[in-house]
This record gives C-alpha cells, sequence and structure tokens, in this order.
C-alpha cells in the first residue's frame, strides 16, 4: 500500500488500484493481502481508468450453468491468485489477457500474517 499525490494505491500485479478510504491502520508502505469477491469482478469497459483495472491473463475456466468462473494469476506469484464470476457467453477465453474492472468498495485488504481484515 502507498500514498502518493494522486491518493491511496495498492499494487497488485502489475496493476495499482485506487482505494477510496484506505484503513487508518496503515500508513504507507505496507504489504497486505488483496481481496475481492469474484461477482465484483467484471471486464473493463471502454473509458475505465486504468486505476480501476486489474490485467491478467485468464488460465483456466470453469463452466457452472449460466456462469462461468474464470482464473487466472497475476505475475507468477505465489498468492496472486483471482477468480471472476462471469456470465455465459461473456467471451472471455482462456489465455485471453483481460482487463478487470474492480470497484473501489470491492476491494478488501487484509494482514499477510494474522488473516485479520484492516
Amino acid at each position: 500500500v502507498a500514498a502518493d499525490p494522486d491518493g491511496w494505491h495498492v499494487s497488485v500485479g502489475s496493476s495499482s488500484l485506487r482505494l477510496d478510504r484506505p484503513p487508518a491502520a496503515l500508513t504507507g508502505g505496507e504489504r497486505v493481502v488483496v481481496g475481492v469477491r469474484p461477482c465484483d469482478l467484471a471486464p473493463a469497459a471502454p473509458g475505465i481508468p486504468f486505476d480501476r483495472r486489474l490485467r491478467a491473463t485468464v488460465g483456466r475456466l470453469e463452466p457452472l450453468g449460466a456462469s462461468t468462473r474464470v482464473l487466472f494469476a497475476l505475475g507468477g506469484e505465489p498468492g496472486t491468485a483471482f477468480a471472476a464470476a462471469v456470465a455465459v457467453g461473456t467471451g472471455v477465453a482462456r489465455h485471453d489477457t483481460v482487463d478487470w474492472f474492480v470497484p473501489p468498495d470491492a476491494i478488501r485488504l487484509f494482514d499477510p500474517v494474522s488473516g485479520l481484515a484492516l
């Protein structure tokens, strides 16, 4: 987590996501675990700012009836795996590089040692 003139950001893989309300316990420079529920991610529409996008390459698709779970990792580092839930027919395919829209209120931060929410 870092503060800069544009506000607070958290680095996830090669993406930098803007935080509208950083936890009061953070001062900047801390390592955190970032969580986002799969249902909160969606392919980013044109015009979505880059600090609201999480870029990743699709690794696996799991059809679940009316929706598909999309699994992807960021940067190849352990612990950087994410999942998204998209409607069938969205057009996301294995090995696609996708910019995922991450709503600011969907970002959850956790302490990497205790696992507690920050």
